[in-house]
């Protein structure tokens, strides 16, 4: 015998079914008998058929039963015997007619690709129907209609969650699973509460266009530096000297000052961060936080390269922010007590991020040098 032959008795193999549709399998096989061996020997799409039935036998058995017996034309008092006995014999597309009262393009074809295991979520199957069956919903159905190869549950569950402004095949083909798009949708919400030109159409437009070799979140922090919207009101500051930096001045200040600010577009859009600078020579940058009541405390200073601050330009700046409302944190402790007694004990991250100042040693360095 020729091993290469197709077998014609593999669609015959029993295959297993596991998790909820068990219980319901067991109860219609035990009020007809063999039952269970058909759906084990059934087709991808014969199975994911009966397991739609299922899901709607658990809201209401006995309408359901009705409508499968008039199908079938299987009579009987039991309900769960007419159901079983229906589902053995009608066709794929009969069941879903009698389920949904319509089969709806691809619906068919879709419930074939997603292969023989039920659904985790009994919700997805009419989830999936409605999807295909109503108008408004094209442009999510096109998403699984155009994607190539198999479908998996979490695919399908992707075309129901993305974000309208995202309905289009080069981001459903990049989004990886639904963690991705729920974290997409957060990006798409930020960007329509901060800016005012981001309609629904004019995402689309600019998600279409997208090339390959850029990803979604470079695409969002695009349109995040169009921000004219903030979330939160920066500190008045009528001093000259100081600058609030809005999301769009963030790459510029970057390069002016040779720092990582233009990394720091979501801290702004979100309204988290405040960033000010100093045009005192040679620069610096205060980064402030907001607090729970929407006021602003001073976080942190740098100055140009991510260096430590000019010591008089910081002074200067910090006094000039509390005038405007801004505090500082402080510990109970002067500063000038506080440094060396972190670099004592080695405990740095309690007056900064910076490297221990060593101030006597630096001090008697510049005596030396004055002598």
């Amino acid at each position: 015998m020729d091993d290469t032959a197709p077998n014609h008795f593999t669609a015959l193999q029993p295959r297993p079914v596991s998790g909820w549709p068990l219980r319901a399998l067991c109860d219609f096989d035990t009020a007809s008998p063999h039952f269970f061996g058909h759906v084990l020997t059934a087709s991808d799409l014969k199975r994911q058929c009966v397991f739609s039935a299922l899901a709607e036998i658990e809201q209401n058995a006995r309408t359901l039963a009705g409508a499968l017996g008039a199908a079938s034309g299987v009579q009987g008092r039991d309900p769960l015997a007419q159901s079983a006995r229906s589902l053995v014999l009608l066709k794929p597309a009969q069941v879903l007619r009698a389920i949904y009262n319509s089969v709806p393009d691809a619906l068919l074809g879709t419930l074939k690709r997603v292969g023989p295991d039920p659904f985790s979520r009994l919700g997805l199957y009419r989830d999936l129907f409605r999807l295909f069956a109503e108008p408004e919903e094209r442009e999510r159905a096109d998403l699984i209609r155009q994607f190539p190869g198999k479908l998996t549950e979490e695919r399908l569950e992707i075309a129901l969650a993305l974000d309208s402004a995202l309905l289009h095949q080069r981001v459903f083909e990049r989004v990886a699973d639904l963690d991705d798009a729920e974290q997409a949708n957060a990006a798409v919400r930020l960007i329509r509460a901060t800016v005012s030109t981001a309609t629904t159409a004019e995402l689309r437009r600019s998600v279409a266009v997208l090339p390959q070799v850029i990803g979604l979140s470079t695409w969002a922090a695009s349109w995040l530096r169009r921000l004219d919207r903030p979330l939160a009101a920066p500190p008045a500051l009528s001093d000259p000297d100081l600058t609030v930096l809005g999301v769009a001045d963030l790459r510029a200040a970057s390069m002016q000052l040779r720092n990582c600010l233009r990394e720091r577009v979501l801290h702004v859009a979100t309204g988290r961060d405040c960033y000010v600078v100093s045009t005192a020579s040679p620069g610096a940058v205060a980064e402030l936080r907001r607090t729970s009541d929407g006021r602003w405390v001073l976080f942190d200073m740098w100055g140009p390269g991510n260096d430590r601050p000019d010591q008089n330009v910081a002074d200067e700046m910090r006094g000039k922010l509390e005038a405007a409302g801004v505090v500082s944190l402080a510990a109970a402790v002067p500063e000038a007590h506080l440094e060396p007694l972190a670099e004592f004990f080695g405990t740095f991250d309690l007056v900064s991020g910076w490297p221990p100042p060593r101030r006597a040693r630096n001090r008697l360095q510049a005596i030396q040098e004055a002598a």
